[in-house]
């Protein structure tokens, strides 16, 4: 899977050169990069797939500090170098960060200098993964699905951002990993408290940078059988053949953007965000109450039957497969082939019984 992401991409750079309005390369390279940081990250692929072009054109290069290398062994010391860390909100309001190899700062660089001359991506259009024609994201599950079956594997449908996240448990398991090992990956991956404040500390994005970032690329390269046993100070391996795995299409794409490209990038997301942030206010907003009837009736859930489940999941086992949720009429036709078992349940519930059904896979 990794392979051919790698494929795409190098694909579609070549054709953007040769055609810098080609708007399927565009995309193509766009889902592409979208599909190998959530792989690379292990991320949820709504929190990455909604990065801002100024959250990535103004995060800090430089996250280690003086101190902090003196306790890194020399690869470490070098990922901190290579890598950069940025940190998005994520679920529930949490800090989460991403991390981009050198390869895919390159190539994001590239796709922000064509974005500058193509005429089918709105200038005031603030995500990193644009849609064309459009004010919206791409979508990382939908470009992860597609490539996934595009790439030949074998069960395309284990490709989700949800058991990607899960494999990183299982191979933390065959790993020898210390406590402090264990607390730096799950707060990465945001499953302990005060994430939120941990992940703006100078000194956490360089330990992750140093430590966790191993694991994942050891992942991403399909290494993690080889450490079994080992804690994250013991994994020593080539850093340079760990993130340099695209060839080098152009020695014009190691520099970064000119400054003013980016300022004019930052300066259309701003406009963007100023509306936004009005739009916000608006909602925010109270409206008044309205009066409460002294015997209003309490909502009562009601909890679903067998049958109710089994036709359900029968009915939609291809969407369950896919990992999609049913629309309005799929739902209404459920209803109207069952209409005796499924007299009680709306077409809301059934769309979001399908969802939860996704969600725990």
């Amino acid at each position: 899977f990794r392979n051919h992401l790698i494929h795409v991409q190098n694909v579609s750079i070549q054709e953007l050169k040769n055609n810098p309005n080609n708007q399927k390369s565009f995309k193509n390279l766009e889902e592409s990069v979208l599909a190998q940081l959530i792989l690379l990250n292990r991320r949820r692929s709504g929190e990455v797939q909604r990065l801002f072009i100024n959250t990535y054109l103004t995060a800090p290069t430089e996250i280690s500090q003086e101190e902090i290398d003196l306790s890194l062994s020399e690869m470490e010391r070098q990922l901190t170098k290579q890598l950069k860390i940025i940190v998005i909100r994520g679920k529930r309001g949490r800090g989460v960060p991403i991390l981009f190899t050198p390869t895919l700062q390159k190539t994001i660089t590239f796709l922000l200098k064509t974005r500058e001359v193509v005429d089918f991506i709105d200038e005031n259009n603030p995500y990193l993964f644009a849609l064309p024609h459009s004010l919206n994201c791409i979508r990382g599950s939908d470009a992860i699905r597609k490539l996934s079956v595009d790439s030949g594997a074998k069960n395309p449908e284990n490709l989700t951002s949800t058991k990607l996240r899960k494999q990183v448990a299982t191979i933390a398991q065959i790993l020898n990993l210390s406590d402090g090992d264990l607390e730096q990956l799950s707060t990465f991956l945001g499953h302990s408290k005060d994430v939120h404040k941990q992940f703006y500390r100078l000194s956490e994005s360089a330990f992750q940078v140093a430590k966790v970032s191993k694991l994942l690329l050891m992942l991403e390269n399909g290494r993690g059988q080889e450490f079994r046993g080992k804690n994250l100070d013991e994994i020593n391996i080539n850093v340079d053949a760990l993130v340099s795995d695209v060839e080098d299409y152009s020695s014009e794409d190691d520099k970064p953007l000119e400054s003013q490209d980016a300022k004019k990038t930052v300066e259309n997301v701003e406009k963007v965000q100023m509306k936004k942030k009005i739009s916000d206010k608006i909602k925010s907003v109270p409206l008044p109450k309205k009066n409460l009837l002294p015997d209003s009736k309490k909502f009562v859930r009601v909890p679903w039957t067998e049958a109710e489940k089994k036709v359900t999941t029968e009915y939609f086992q291809k969407h369950i497969l896919l990992n999609k949720v049913p629309k309005k009429e799929e739902c209404d036709n459920l209803k109207k082939q069952f209409p005796e078992i499924m007299i009680n349940k709306p077409w809301k519930k059934i769309k979001t019984f399908i969802h939860n059904i996704n969600n725990h896979k």
